[in-house]
């Protein structure tokens, strides 16, 4: 059998459970790595504190140039592999890494929600940094939030929106 072409680009990697930034700091130094990080508030009994967590858990996403960088990441300590769909590596293409670093740099408090519930009415967000981006809504206690599907990760990212920056498609 035919081992399957590498291609260069954005692959994920999946690490072992809280080694997402030890793994990121070690690979930073020879690859373009990428660890979107959630920012968000915890309140304990006596305080709130601003926290960042990674966005994916145990995923962090790496740019491989050749099957040699493939392998030598993947040696890397804490490391497990890399995320397949339907048994090829993931590949992620470089307008949804543009589009996390946008929504993780503009949003904080990200909800992320299966893929199977991405259902709903398609709209074009027309204001901020997303603008001309197409979604998915779900009505969510009188609010709309946005859905951008990330598809090559089989998820979602959400965040919530005012309606008002919504525009229907025209078909």
């Amino acid at each position: 059998m035919k081992s399957p072409k590498f291609r260069i680009g954005w692959y994920v990697i999946h690490t072992k459970s809280n080694y997402e930034k030890k793994v990121y700091n070690t690979l930073k130094n020879n690859f373009d790595v990428f660890l979107p990080m959630n920012k968000m508030v915890k309140q304990w009994s006596d305080r709130k504190k601003s926290v960042e967590k990674p966005l994916f858990k145990s995923y962090l996403f790496i740019h491989l140039k050749s099957p040699k960088d493939q392998l030598f990441a993947l040696k890397t300590t804490g490391v497990y592999g890399y995320i397949s769909i339907e048994g090829k590596p993931a590949l992620v293409t470089d307008v949804e890494i543009n589009s996390i670093k946008l929504f993780v740099g503009e949003f904080s408090n990200i909800q992320l929600a299966p893929f199977e519930i991405c259902i709903g009415e398609k709209r074009r967000i027309n204001f901020g940094p997303f603008s001309g981006y197409d979604c998915f809504v779900i009505g969510h206690k009188g609010k709309e939030k946005v859905i951008v599907r990330i598809d090559s990760l089989k998820s979602c990212i959400s965040a919530e929106l005012n309606k008002s920056h919504l525009a229907v498609l025209s078909e």
